[in-house]
């Protein structure tokens, strides 16, 4: 150990390593591990002579004592303990700060600030039920919920993932629905649909107003009084169809023809059958038509599409219409001691065309007598 005695001064200027509270003549200086064991040797040695030394005085002496007994202090880093007020370690350890106790205090800050220049965007993240501080408290200030929030979700992408995760009882339910719809509705079609007639093996084919794409008709018809007692055949004298497409056509011309050219508020005829075999729905079986004056309110009027004059019209088109009668007859709308009469019979006019006409008077429930 090296002990020298030196204006303390000196000693700083010097670049020794001092202690303020230690003796103002005394330095110590910090040496390797292999040097303080050497020093600490002869030192102990040195102070063991000085404390017997009767020349010296009671303070150098008590001095000596002391620094001998420190001697065996000199640990593995160089560092020599003078006295136990003062040490000198050497250390590469940081200090740790072991708890801080703030009151009454603002702008306190832990480590270093950073200041940004530039837009800056804080996300917020909040765990749920986090365990208070012992030493703390909770932040009283603070009003917002304390639920845990993921940056991630956004309440777009919740309501996806949510859709995703029940998508299956969604389109099960709705797959129900609508199945439920389609019953109901065909529940009461069917109930309320008057069936067509029959023939051997054959069904009456009618196309309602609606699949025809019929205008609705100026004013609400006339109701007839059922069931009518007069089945009257006309013909629409224009060219004939052969296929549901040129039918659904020449209905819609003739309806046309019959409110804009006549001014009648629909299509004149209650029913209608073309060469394709099936029967077109006019003003039905519950409205007054507009086809013979003076015979409208207790008839039915059934009109062959074309003009049959020398031509007569195919089976199928014969057998429609008779089809349509015999409905009428099972559903109550015609009397089943109906009379039935060619157009002529009853007005001056060519229809129903005298081939046709021939055909219908073969008819059963055929009156020679329109009264």
């Amino acid at each position: 150990m090296l002990v020298t005695e030196m204006p303390p001064n000196s000693a700083r200027e010097q670049g020794h390593l001092t202690a303020d509270d230690a003796k103002p003549n005394i330095t110590i200086e910090s040496l390797s591990e292999s040097d303080a064991s050497s020093v600490a040797s002869d030192s102990s040695d040195e102070y063991s002579e000085a404390t017997d030394n009767p020349k010296l005085g009671g303070r150098a002496r008590s001095y000596a004592l002391g620094a001998m007994s420190q001697v065996d202090r000199i640990g593995a880093n160089g560092v020599l303990v003078i006295d136990d007020e003062l040490q000198v370690q050497k250390s590469d350890r940081p200090p740790a700060i072991e708890s801080v106790a703030v009151s009454n205090s603002s702008d306190i800050t832990f480590g270093n600030k950073t200041f940004i220049n530039g837009p800056v965007t804080i996300k917020q993240f909040i765990k749920e039920s986090q365990p208070q501080s012992p030493q703390g408290q909770d932040n009283p200030a603070f009003e917002g919920s304390s639920r845990s929030l993921d940056a991630s979700n956004t309440p777009d992408d919740f309501t996806y993932k949510k859709i995703l995760r029940y998508r299956t009882w969604i389109l099960l339910g709705a797959t129900l629905i609508f199945a439920l719809v389609g019953i109901v509705c065909l529940t009461v079609f069917f109930a309320t649909a008057e069936d067509p007639p029959k023939q051997g093996n054959e069904t009456l084919r009618l196309v309602s107003r609606s699949e025809w794409i019929a205008q609705p008709p100026n004013e609400e018809g006339v109701d007839l009084t059922l069931p009518t007692n007069r089945v009257i055949i006309a013909h629409t004298a224009t060219e004939d169809c052969t296929s549901q497409a040129s039918c659904v056509y020449r209905v819609r011309f003739i309806q046309t023809f019959h409110m804009e050219s006549r001014g009648w508020d629909d299509i004149g005829y209650n029913f209608l059958v073309g060469g394709d075999g099936s029967a077109y729905e006019g003003r039905g079986w519950d409205k007054v038509g507009a086809h013979t004056k003076g015979f409208n309110v207790d008839s039915i009027c059934i009109a062959f599409i074309g003009t049959f004059v020398k031509v007569t019209p195919p089976e199928r088109q014969l057998v429609a219409a008779q089809k349509v009668i015999e409905w009428g007859v099972r559903t109550g709308k015609l009397s089943k001691d109906y009379k039935l009469f060619g157009h002529r019979q009853l007005i001056p006019t060519e229809s129903p065309g005298a081939a046709l006409y021939q055909i219908i008077k073969t008819w059963p429930h055929w009156s020679e007598d329109p009264s």
